[in-house]
């Protein structure tokens, strides 16, 4: 925003003083003569003081609100054990990565894993949500996200799946060997998990 200062004198004129003025602006906003601002969604305050006694000084709120929907983001563990849910969290943000806070669209998880689980279609909450997600399958797998419109979560998040407590066993290897008296024989064992 541009800002504009009234100088005041002891006798009560006043005159347009911007030109004469330093503007500042706290936290991590910034100032170019009179125009401040900042792409951090909070709230601060600009401070007006003259060019030849910055102890006349005068101060006002500038709140400043995310800009428009730009991205979905994902966040999560990038471990899991096989059965075991994780909690990830869609975040809709703008340009500058402030929230959205009125984003009211549709998110559906999706994964790499073709049995894994989550709630379906949920909305966000003031343009946060997180998920129970649920992966069964070992091995390296995404978790993602996308809206009911054109908004992809990019990147997914990448998760190393380990498998769960061994429940059995599905073969042994090799099988019905034949060795000769004295000679022993390797053998591989496969387990399987729940999943």
């Amino acid at each position: 925003d541009a800002y504009t200062v009234m100088g005041l004198d002891t006798y009560g004129n006043t005159w347009d003083a911007t030109s004469t003025t330093d503007f500042s602006i706290d936290g991590d906003g910034s100032c170019t003569a009179n125009s401040c601002g900042s792409d951090t969604a909070a709230g601060y305050t600009i401070t007006a003081a003259d060019h030849a006694n910055s102890l006349i000084s005068i101060s006002t709120g500038l709140t400043v609100t995310h800009a428009a929907l730009n991205k979905l983001v994902i966040t999560g563990p990038s471990s899991a054990t096989a059965g075991v849910s994780g909690l990830y969290t869609v975040t809709a943000e703008d340009q500058y990565g402030n929230v959205v806070t009125n984003y009211g669209g549709v998110i559906t998880i999706t994964s790499s894993d073709g049995t894994f689980s989550a709630p379906v279609h949920t909305t966000l909450t003031a343009g946060v949500e997180t998920f129970d997600v649920t992966l069964d399958t070992a091995g390296s797998q995404t978790v993602g996200a996308h809206d009911d419109g054109s908004l992809t979560a990019s990147p997914s998040v990448t998760v190393t799946v380990t498998h769960a407590a061994l429940t059995s066993f599905a073969s042994i290897a090799p099988t019905d060997d034949t060795i000769a008296a004295g000679a022993s024989d390797a053998y591989t064992v496969m387990g399987l998990d729940t999943y």
